[in-house]
């Protein structure tokens, strides 16, 4: 999918998330799945799943993120900018979150009984829907 095609306001919620270090109740639809559980900022998500040095490079991002965008933005606005710049736009769209990541997570419909994971991350440009909170599955009665 094109960068065009990710929810900016989910990609803001994200974003929101990360730079308060906080977490949210989210599920997500993805693939005929649905994947629900806390939204984390990609620090929690490493530091979970055991990756401590990935999660200490990715300890705050959004500092860097921010002055790098709006340096670029800066640059991009220039009226004397060379087509050759156009690439910068590019550098731009690097820095764009591509990733959604969540933690004590529940899986529905992968088969009749809903997976538990401690950890999950996937594209945020195939996520084709979304909703606030979290869901279990429900019990069986008789």
């Amino acid at each position: 999918m094109a960068r065009s095609d990710i929810d900016w306001v989910l990609a803001g919620v994200l974003d929101d998330i990360s730079g308060l270090k906080t977490r949210l109740g989210l599920t997500v639809f993805s693939g005929g799945f649905a994947i629900s559980g806390m939204v984390v900022p990609e620090e929690v998500y490493f530091r979970t799943v055991g990756l401590d040095s990935v999660a200490d490079d990715v300890a705050d991002p959004g500092k860097a993120t921010f002055s790098e965008a709006t340096g670029l933005e800066n640059e991009l606005a220039r009226d004397d900018i060379v087509p050759s710049a156009r690439v910068r736009v590019e550098m731009r769209e690097d820095l764009e979150r591509a990733f959604i990541t969540m933690v004590d997570v529940t899986i529905f419909g992968a088969g009749p009984t809903p997976l538990k994971a401690p950890a999950w991350r996937g594209r945020l440009s195939q996520v084709s829907g979304w909703t606030f909170g979290t869901y279990e599955a429900a019990e069986v009665t008789s």
